[in-house]
């Protein structure tokens, strides 16, 4: 599943996953003339090592259903179609998109890219569907990249509430204290 480093501008790391190095964010960011957003405390990702940490402790693995909520340029993203999950990518700054976009062609990543803060309602109208079978769906992400924009929508947490409602089993790995 990991795309040819020629036409995503990605480097495999030591593990096998995929993300943008230092250079290829400024890179993007550039081309989309894109800075980081100190209101929405950015960050973005570009460690080969941190990724696949974070993979490996979230336990992804081949057919995984993983929400990453703060997907950014996509670097984590990238991790974790890698490890074969498929991933629906949440971005709150409409600006990215296009960025992350161009970074996931061609992957198993979610094709409407979402720019939702009622992705709690979405969560909630998923489960309640018939057709949902319960499983364990891993959170990454989960906005410690933006934890001003989390203290202020509460995306995570409301998200978190959804999954308790419903008994449906999730997986989270964060640092931060918001959620």
């Amino acid at each position: 599943m990991t795309a040819p480093a020629a036409s995503t501008g990605c480097r495999p790391s030591s593990v096998g996953a995929v993300t943008l190095s230092s250079r290829q964010v400024r890179d993007l960011l550039s081309e989309h003339g894109l800075t980081p957003s100190r209101a929405l405390g950015q960050n973005f990702l570009c460690d080969p090592g941190t990724v696949d940490k974070i993979v490996r402790l979230a336990g992804v693995g081949p057919g995984d259903r993983v929400v990453e909520i703060g997907a950014g340029l996509g670097s984590l993203t990238l991790g974790l179609a890698d490890a074969g999950a498929h991933v629906l990518a949440v971005e709150v700054d409409r600006y990215l998109i296009p960025a992350l976009i161009e970074t996931t062609a061609g992957l198993d990543v979610e094709t409407r890219i979402l720019v939702k803060e009622d992705l709690p309602g979405l969560l909630r109208k998923a489960f309640a569907s018939p057709r949902w079978k319960p499983q364990v769906v891993a959170l990454s992400g989960v906005t410690d990249a933006y934890q001003p924009i989390e203290r202020r929508t509460r995306l995570t947490r409301r998200c978190l509430e959804v999954f308790a409602e419903f008994r449906n089993p999730v997986a989270v790995v964060t640092k931060s204290s918001l959620v």
